[in-house]
């Protein structure tokens, strides 16, 4: 936020940063967790995962706190133009510092639900998600750019490529393809946020003119 690097690189190097010390530390992985540690991924409620219901949740929230409050709005005011935002007298500094805390909160609570369902934590772990998160985030609708994007099209990408995934193990793909499916679809999925941002563009122009 302070010396303005690019936020997605950043992000990017702590992830190969931080995996490279997990790897350091603990090698072999840590078994035998407490139950608390691992109840979220672990537990279930009435036969439904602990997981889930937590999903759901976090789902909720995250919809109303993007559609139905300020900080919402200012927040994809900020993706759209920091610039523009800030000159309309937005604190934009501190709204990416909140956004950067949100994630990294629930980027914890997913490591928990992770563990959970491992029932341990090992340095690995993730090691391939990476792609299926970008593949859910662009396919959802979300902008490199910013300022675009939808958790109800998030959860609905997210699902999609569950079923996509499910399928290609029910039907016993090998694994190696399931990559390159993934990479397709991350392909065309950044392909189709780039016309929507070309057509939104030309759209506004239209209406200026």
């Amino acid at each position: 936020v302070y010396i303005k690097i690019n936020s997605f690189l950043a992000t990017l190097t702590m992830l190969l940063v931080l995996r490279g010390v997990s790897q350091y530390l603990i090698p072999e992985g840590l078994y035998y967790l407490p139950y608390t540690f691992i109840a979220l991924g672990d537990e279930r409620i009435f036969a439904v995962p602990l997981a889930v219901i937590v999903f759901i949740i976090v789902a909720l929230l995250i919809y109303t706190l993007t559609t139905k409050t300020v900080f919402g709005r200012n927040l994809y005011a900020t993706g759209s133009s920091e610039t523009a935002a800030y000159l309309a007298g937005l604190n934009t500094r501190r709204i990416r510092m909140a956004a950067f805390v949100l994630a990294g909160v629930l980027a914890a609570l997913g490591g928990l639900i992770g563990s959970g369902r491992m029932q341990a934590v090992t340095a690995d772990m993730g090691a391939g998600d990476i792609m299926k998160v970008f593949a859910a985030c662009f396919l959802g609708g979300s902008s490199m750019s910013g300022g675009n994007g939808e958790i109800v099209d998030l959860v609905g990408s997210i699902l999609t490529l569950s079923i996509i995934t499910n399928l290609m193990n029910l039907i016993g793909v090998n694994p190696f393809l399931v990559k390159i499916v993934y990479g397709l679809i991350l392909l065309l999925a950044i392909i189709f946020a780039n016309v929507q941002q070309i057509i939104r563009r030309r759209l506004l122009l239209a209406d200026t003119h």
